[in-house]
């Protein structure tokens, strides 16, 4: 009896999640109430210098910041990207930063 197994051929090997933790950035638009549920952190991975937001989203700032501390990439994406290349000439480690009005989304990412 042969078994046939199920393939996904839309999962691209070289493809890396992307660990990120949430803060409030501003609660100034914050009611005083505690939430009611969890936050919602982006489903995030990478594949070379391609980020891939795999999860509905609102609109983020995106920051890359060096070991220094210095934001050395900003850029707007929509709430319908769901893919941003990264220019090529940042190589070595960052942190991802994915900013909205009220949370502050980050991650450490290898370029």
């Amino acid at each position: 009896m042969a078994v046939s197994l199920p393939t996904c051929l839309s999962v691209n090997a070289e493809e890396i999640e992307v660990s990120l933790s949430c803060e409030i950035r501003d609660n100034s638009g914050i009611n005083d109430k505690p939430a009611r549920g969890p936050v919602d952190i982006p489903s995030v991975s990478i594949d070379n210098h391609t980020l891939y937001i795999n999860s509905s989203h609102p609109d983020y700032t995106l920051q890359l910041v060096d070991v220094d501390d210095n934001v050395v990439y900003e850029v707007f994406v929509s709430a319908n990207t769901n893919s941003v290349v990264l220019p090529a000439i940042y190589v070595g480690e960052y942190r991802l930063n994915l900013l909205t009005n009220n949370w502050y989304f980050w991650g450490y990412i290898e370029l």
